[in-house]
């Protein structure tokens, strides 16, 4: 079973392996709001906007998204490493962190956009794989 560095389960597993998906879509609408303030140009706003959360999207659909938007926001990087009381999951570990963010940006995120036959499952099981590892 993932776990963290201190034990308990962190905010990726509960994104990779919950069934809360407004948790996912709310980490999604708040890296669009970030990533738009910090590149205010409309063809950013234009590419984030096709991003948000949709009311059909599937579960593995919001987490490709989310994993999309994380490989870019620092700020969301921050936010789940920071802890938040009275939420009741773990920040991730930064030692983690670190190996699971190269391998999402320098290998899973270029494979899922080269391979575009690369189907969500695949690309969740892959996003998976990476967290066990890192």
């Amino acid at each position: 079973m993932p776990i963290t560095c201190g034990g308990r389960r962190d905010y990726l597993f509960h994104i990779l392996y919950g069934g809360n998906a407004g948790m996912i879509r709310s980490f999604i609408e708040q890296s669009v709001i970030d990533l738009a303030r910090e590149y205010p140009t409309g063809g950013v706003r234009e590419a984030l906007h096709l991003l948000r959360p949709r009311d059909d999207d599937s579960l593995n659909r919001l987490r490709a998204r989310f994993f999309l938007l994380l490989a870019e926001d620092e700020a969301m990087r921050r936010r789940l490493c920071a802890p938040a009381p009275g939420v009741g999951v773990v920040p991730f570990c930064e030692h983690r962190a670190r190996f699971f963010y190269d391998e999402l940006c320098d290998e899973l995120i270029p494979a899922f956009v080269q391979r575009q036959a690369m189907r969500l499952d695949e690309l969740v099981d892959r996003l998976r794989e990476a967290y066990l590892h890192s």
